[in-house]
């Protein structure tokens, strides 16, 4: 696989995302023992094509219902007249048995959303939520972007309807590059990764965390400012406790003197009122750096999550990432440092998920078969961490038919059936011979 690995967008300036518009950022990319894995049946469930309204570049996994339906988005895709021809993204729509329904396509119709690098969420009467990178207002953030992003609804008849659009102005967010969540009341919660206050760093803001009532009234939560070891540039979305708390990690901030003067990201916990309390600032090394992924809280009130880790990490030296818990008292423990050797993942960057038993799966950006695709970094893993800290490795990526480079939460069935979604690789016709991705299920 002889391209540049890809991720979220980077939006440090302006002029800097419009050649995101072109491709996805470089990736934010070494000797453990591992668990041995027994059996498992990995399908393919859809290769994105990019063609004839089909989506291409699935970056954020996908969501279950109880009929074994899976929901996402693609970043790009769709109506290939959108974006100078890279399209504006897609919501799909994939049944039990494979086959995919384009739910909604978005077009880049002024005032309405595009490139949707979140996923959704689906409430109990099947409509979906989502954010999108770009559109809403087109005079707020300037061109190429045309908007500062959106929060959306899609009606079970695939009616988008725009619920808030993000202006960056006032200590307003921009840029969301993370989906949502909803609370028991409807209001829906989120994070942006640029706004907020705009001299942190000017003028673009060091993002948000937000919210949306039933009303499509939009309140910022908390504005990101860059000092006294506050957090910057959230890229993941935030969970809620039953007290009304709020929990999130930043890619960026807190202790400067990691990776200076960017520093190394955060978990934050706002309370129900508004104020904001930083859970662990993360320091580099075995403590770990830059969680571009979420958190996952148990029924005891602890919370899990990863972080990236250094790019190139297995032929540097440096650390690959970790897999982190914060108990409900606070303390912090690395369950796992990944290394990128001997077959074993590296740079872990969606959500985690837990089953009944306290067991952790998740995916790794890189890693895995050595040399997969030319690729000397591999193409990623889906992994199993026990309750015991012992990683299994459940799968490798080839980055051939089945795809390369999960960047996406997994969902779990009742049955232990893990689903998710590859950026690349699966269909070679696609994205000059790189493959647009896929959707893929994996059987225990």
């Amino acid at each position: 696989m002889d391209q540049t690995r890809q991720y979220r967008i980077s939006c440090t300036s302006l002029p800097a995302v419009s050649a995101v518009l072109m491709a996805i950022l470089a990736f934010v990319l070494a000797a453990a023992a591992l668990q041995p894995a027994h059996a498992q049946t990995f399908t393919v469930l859809h290769a994105f094509t990019g063609i004839n309204g089909d989506g291409d570049q699935s970056l954020a996994g996908v969501v279950l219902d109880s009929a074994g339906n899976l929901y996402g988005t693609t970043w790009l895709g769709g109506d290939l007249n959108c974006e100078g021809g890279i399209g504006c993204g897609i919501v799909f729509k994939i049944s039990s048995t494979g086959h995919e329904t384009v739910l909604y396509t978005f077009t880049g119709v002024t005032g309405q959303g595009r490139l949707p690098l979140g996923g959704v969420i689906r409430d109990a009467a099947g409509n979906l939520y989502g954010t999108t990178l770009s559109g809403g207002n087109p005079n707020d953030c300037p061109s190429p972007l045309s908007g500062c992003g959106t929060v959306y609804q899609i009606s079970t008849r695939g009616r988008e309807t725009v619920l808030y659009r993000f202006t960056g102005t006032n200590g307003d967010g921009a840029l969301p590059q993370a989906g949502l969540l909803r609370d028991a009341a409807g209001n829906l919660y989120g994070t942006t990764y640029r706004g907020g206050t705009l001299n942190c760093p000017p003028p673009f803001g060091c993002g948000t965390v937000f919210k949306v009532n039933q009303q499509r009234k939009e309140s910022v939560v908390y504005s990101f400012t860059n000092k006294h070891g506050d957090g910057t540039l959230p890229l993941s979305d935030v969970v809620l406790d039953t007290a009304g708390n709020l929990y999130g990690t930043t890619s960026n901030g807190g202790d400067l003197s990691c990776k200076p003067p960017a520093g190394c990201g955060t978990v934050f916990k706002i309370s129900s009122n508004g104020s904001k309390t930083v859970l662990h600032t993360f320091r580099g090394k075995r403590d770990g750096e830059i969680p571009i992924g979420g958190l996952i809280q148990d029924s005891a009130g602890n919370l899990y999550g990863t972080t990236q880790g250094e790019f190139k990490c297995t032929f540097s030296g440096t650390p690959c990432g970790n897999a982190f818990k914060i108990t409900k008292s606070g303390k912090f423990i690395v369950l796992h440092n990944f290394t990128g050797a001997n077959g074993e993942g590296a740079n872990p960057g969606g959500d985690l998920v837990q089953d009944p038993q306290g067991n952790l799966y998740g995916t790794t950006e890189a890693g895995g078969i050595s040399g997969c695709g030319n690729d000397s970094l591999g193409c990623g893993t889906i992994f199993k961490l026990d309750k015991h800290n012992r990683l299994t490795v459940l799968y490798s990526f080839k980055g051939g038919a089945d795809g390369a480079v999960p960047t996406g939460h997994l969902a779990r069935d009742s049955a232990g059936n893990l689903y998710g979604t590859n950026s690349i690789a699966g269909n070679f016709v696609c994205e000059q011979g790189g493959g647009c991705g896929l959707v893929y299920k994996l059987k225990p």
